[in-house]
């Protein structure tokens, strides 16, 4: 081979590999839901109904979709909307599906709004940019996992599928708000480091390649995810009844961010606050999580992982202000003062109160459990304490009918509460009339305790309340548990 031939064959392989860099590298933005710059006029393009009846019309930036049938199904070629467009969708209260079947991403950085729902169905990933607003009378879904046409339809359970790594991610940047309805972001991995607000509904963020969408009557929140490794991040606030973040495979990160990253559910009249973080991977809640029912007492937190559960932030089910003094540090006897006391199986307490006034429920299970030194679990009432169970249920639910919980509780391997972490379930917070909570903490293996209990009854009456620390294998115990009872027992 000539020295020119060897140059020319050099010069073809570096431009083979430049051209082959930058596809992957467009391909990885398009994977990440990087929003690539798009024209402000923007508008979705080559729209057609291929199920139910209605209109497509465009007149200057705005495009508006009617919809005469109960639900709609759209073809389009592309789904964007530029910072200057709107997308009106006047469905009544019906639902349409929006299906992209084109090979561009869906970028909003404008505004969508429905009179119902809206589902949004984009194989190469959805994106809502720092300046897109989603508004719906009734639910709104974005998804990078298809469903069938029939399925939609008949609507009910909704079964949502992807392909593996092919699919896209979902990322919420800017504000989504249902009025009426449900928030579900669904990928093989998912983002929401903007708004989401649901005050009668159910926010979901679902990573997996399989997700249903279950009736609302369904016992342990509406959805489910099936298979794959992706994640679900949370920097944003996220506002609802209840709150799921679910992922199949991979980890859960419910994060503090810079005035953001607060996870609240207020319960509604026909559901109770609750938020589920679940994941096939592990569980880490670093920002706040509020949850209290819809007539003041306090919600539910479940927080479930096949590997670490590590929580180093604030979860807050009390059925007083987050704000309560008490509960952010104060110096008292939770800290080594004179009625605090080793805490082992056997102290009884936790009865019931008025159930406006309650404390709520925080239940966190993994392999592994770790209570970080800035942890707050706190789930004191006005009347009675909640309940927390850490790592298990009583003496690892070795008899049913002693549990806390109406279902079984997985156990954790070990269990660590580094010294600093609050655990609180007091009665009679602010003063009053109430009895203790219960506090379990519990591992079949190992059990490190250095933090502090508080199960204390009211100030003008009831009892203190029950508290467990203990394991299978070894406990290792060098916090506190204060069951003072001024008042009672």
């Amino acid at each position: 081979m000539t020295g020119r031939a060897s140059a020319q064959i050099y010069r073809r392989l570096i431009a083979t590999l430049a051209a082959s860099t930058a596809l992957v590298g467009a391909a990885t933005a398009a994977q990440a839901g990087t929003p690539a710059a798009i024209p402000a006029n923007m508008l979705p393009q080559g729209g057609h109904f291929v199920a139910g009846s209605g209109s497509i019309g465009t007149q200057g930036l705005t495009e508006t979709i009617t919809q005469t049938s109960q639900r709609g199904i759209i073809d389009f070629n592309s789904f964007s909307i530029g910072k200057s467009g709107t997308v009106k969708i006047n469905n009544g209260v019906g639902a349409t599906l929006d299906r992209v079947t084109g090979g561009s991403l869906s970028q909003i950085f404008g505004t969508l709004s429905a009179t119902g729902s809206v589902y949004l169905v984009n194989p190469q990933g959805v994106v809502v940019g720092k300046s897109g607003l989603v508004t719906t009378g009734g639910s709104f879904v974005a998804s990078s996992l298809d469903i069938a046409n029939q399925n939609f339809m008949a609507g009910q359970t909704l079964r949502f599928k992807g392909k593996g790594a092919a699919d896209g991610m979902v990322k919420n940047l800017g504000s989504i708000s249902s009025s009426g309805g449900d928030v579900f972001l669904i990928a093989r991995s998912v983002t929401n480091a903007g708004s989401i607000n649901a005050p009668n509904g159910t926010v979901g963020l679902g990573a997996g390649q399989e997700v249903l969408l279950k009736d609302m009557s369904v016992a342990g929140g509406r959805m489910s995810v099936r298979l794959g490794k992706g994640n679900v991040r949370n920097k944003g606030a996220i506002a609802a009844a209840q709150a799921e973040l679910r992922a199949a495979g991979g980890n859960v990160y419910a994060l503090a961010g810079n005035h953001t990253g607060m996870i609240r559910a207020t319960g509604s009249v026909m559901r109770g606050g609750h938020v589920w973080l679940t994941a096939g991977g592990s569980v880490f809640a670093s920002g706040p999580i509020v949850t209290r029912n819809h007539d003041g007492s306090g919600g539910r937190v479940t927080i479930r992982a096949a590997k670490l559960a590590k929580v180093t932030g604030r979860i807050d089910v009390s059925s007083t202000p987050a704000a309560r003094s008490r509960a952010g540090g104060n110096p008292d006897s939770r800290n080594g003062g004179k009625n605090s006391m080793p805490a082992f199986a056997g102290m009884s307490g936790g009865g019931p109160g008025t159930s406006s006034e309650a404390g709520g429920t925080v239940i966190i299970t993994g392999h592994d459990v770790m209570l970080g030194k800035n942890a707050v679990i706190d789930a004191s009432g006005t009347g009675a304490g909640g309940t927390i169970l850490i790592g298990g249920d009583r003496q690892g639910g070795a008899v049913a009918a002693q549990d806390f919980s109406t279902h079984r509780i997985a156990n954790a391997q070990t269990t660590t509460v580094e010294a600093g972490a609050q655990i609180l379930a007091d009665g009679g917070a602010g003063g009053g009339t109430g009895t203790g909570g219960n506090v379990v903490v519990w591992s079949d293996k190992h059990t490190v305790f250095a933090g502090a209990i508080s199960v204390r009854g009211g100030a003008q009456g009831g009892d203190g309340g029950f508290v467990e620390t203990s394991s299978h294998g070894v406990l290792d115990f060098i916090g506190t548990a204060d069951r003072l009872a001024p008042k009672g027992k």
